[in-house]
């Protein structure tokens, strides 16, 4: 058992420093250097990175522009570098993945979308075999980053609901026509957009896809390199992905995911 000093001893002891205006702005200070300690190895990265790339060691340079476009909060334009190294190294699956990761944070880049189109023409991957409808939409939409969407959604929808509400009659239709894309933008982003899966691209030569996540086994399926899957669920192992109508599993490795 603890005595009366004894207690209050580790009372005192447990009982929370109060933060002084000294102690916060040490605390501070400290954030900004660590801040700035992140910054500067993406900038080390980065720099060493273009560095490479104009000394023509495009394999150094993409594992240097990998790593920086891996870090968290990272401007997603590296991937956009990432992928003129891989490109340049050979590796023209990988690259694609690169260009689609970047395509996600600029959709309408006309030199990246330029580069993707190079790379599949290269791939010798085939366009259009899907529903046309649904291509045409899915090409619409991906014009649009998620956070375009997001602000298109509530554009509308507050217009609509404005010209619904306060409006004259001609202004009303106006607003009925309105409440057509605000619903699908809204389904989009409520909805859809969340309930989509990933998709992801081959990049091994050939890939087989197996009934069962285990070693041995025959393919149901051989993709071939570029191609792209939707990606059901993923282990470290294994990844379960659906192509041309059929489930089944690759090794994760051999694929890349377009996040």
């Amino acid at each position: 058992s603890l005595d009366g000093s004894a207690a209050d001893a580790l009372v005192e002891r447990l009982e929370p420093v109060s933060l002084r205006p000294g102690v916060l702005a040490t605390t501070f200070a400290l954030a900004l250097l660590l801040a700035g300690s992140v910054s500067a190895q993406d900038d080390s990265h980065v720099r060493s990175a273009e560095r490479m790339y104009r000394d023509g060691d495009y394999a150094a340079a993409a594992q240097e522009f990998a790593v920086a476009a891996e870090r968290p909060g990272a401007d997603r334009r590296l991937f956009y570098n990432l992928g003129n190294s891989l490109y340049r190294d050979g590796r023209l699956a990988a690259a694609l993945v690169a260009y689609e990761r970047a395509r996600l944070a600029m959709p309408r880049d006309p030199e990246l979308l330029a580069n993707i189109a190079v790379v599949e023409r290269k791939l010798e991957l085939a366009r259009g075999e899907g529903e046309p409808f649904l291509d045409a939409v899915a090409s619409v939409r991906d014009r649009f980053t998620a956070v375009e969407r997001l602000w298109g959604a509530v554009l509308t929808n507050v217009l609509a609901a404005i010209a619904l509400v306060f409006g004259s009659r001609a202004v009303r239709w106006i607003g009925v026509v309105l409440l057509v894309p605000a619903i699908l933008l809204a389904l989009e982003v409520v909805w859809f957009g969340p309930a989509r899966l990933p998709d992801a691209i081959v990049l091994p030569p050939q890939v087989g896809v197996v009934a069962e996540p285990r070693d041995g086994l025959e393919p149901v399926l051989k993709l071939r390199r570029g191609v792209r899957v939707e990606v059901l669920g993923q282990s470290e192992a294994w990844s379960s992905v659906r192509a041309n109508g059929r489930q089944g599993y690759v090794p994760t490795e051999s694929i890349g995911v377009i996040r």
